[in-house]
């Protein structure tokens, strides 16, 4: 028997992770950097580019509540912020955080960024440049 639902729940993810916090206009569109959803749709992560400048997203409908981002580069080294996932519509929880505005992210370089759930990595590193 086929369960043809569950194919959608990686788009469904997707969609969630792209279609960001905003309705506003084209311009308020985010771009991807570096994403990256788990194969059964469980969640999304990346970094996205926006009019206010970079931000780090994950959603997720399997887990909920605090979790850790890390940013790591050459010059700052390794920042770490613990920030809360909100429910959304759908039961989707979300989670979004400006870069330049939670860790010191002026220099131009390779970064990456890590989420971390109880201790435990979340996804994959993405690795992105700063120009």
């Amino acid at each position: 028997m086929t369960h043809r639902p569950l194919l959608a729940l990686p788009a469904v993810a997707v969609v969630c992770l792209l279609g960001g916090m905003n309705a506003g206009t084209a311009s308020a569109v985010p771009r991807p950097i570096a994403a990256y959803c788990s194969p059964t749709g469980d969640y999304c992560q990346g970094v996205f580019r926006q009019e206010g400048g970079l931000r780090a997203r994950i959603s997720s409908f399997a887990f909920s509540g605090r979790y850790q981002l890390c940013l790591h580069n050459r010059t700052y080294g390794r920042q770490c912020g613990r920030f809360r996932l909100r429910k959304g519509p759908f039961g989707i929880h979300r989670g979004s955080v400006g870069l330049a505005r939670q860790f010191r992210f002026r220099a131009k370089g390779r970064y990456s960024v890590v989420w971390r759930l109880d201790g435990n990595r979340i996804g994959r590193k993405l690795r992105f440049r700063k120009r």
